[in-house]
């Protein structure tokens, strides 16, 4: 019983609160400190709840915001596709880079030995 009433009243100043992770400690402590599977039942109801208003929601939200979300969707794929190119294309340099001090130095990397004048 006591429990029950230290989680009732925790639980009331937590929904009063915009803590979005307020139903989960909420959760939490009512899961531990509950053998009651009413409680816990309880719990899982509001739980569920919560998530569907959520859902609800965030759904109210995508339709308000859709050519917002769709222009930001489109341009973060547009940076990320250039970002791509330039990363292969420094690549691509890197290598040439490599290749052009191969054949302009090779003593450098071994490929040609220095053999000295005879007598």
């Amino acid at each position: 019983m006591a429990a029950e009433a230290a989680g009732g009243k925790y639980r009331s100043t937590v929904s009063k609160s915009k803590d979005p992770s307020g139903l989960l400690i909420s959760v939490i402590r009512t899961l531990s400190t509950s053998d009651d599977v009413e409680d816990r039942e309880n719990e899982k109801g509001r739980l569920e709840e919560a998530y569907e208003k959520c859902d609800r929601d965030l759904d109210e939200l995508i339709v308000q915001h859709y050519t917002e979300l769709t222009t930001a969707i489109r341009t973060y794929q547009s940076i990320t596709e250039r970002i791509t190119n330039s990363r292969n294309k420094i690549k691509q340099v890197r290598l040439l880079s490599s290749c052009l001090a191969m054949v302009t130095f090779p003593y450098r990397f071994g490929a040609v030995t220095v053999v000295p004048n005879g007598p």
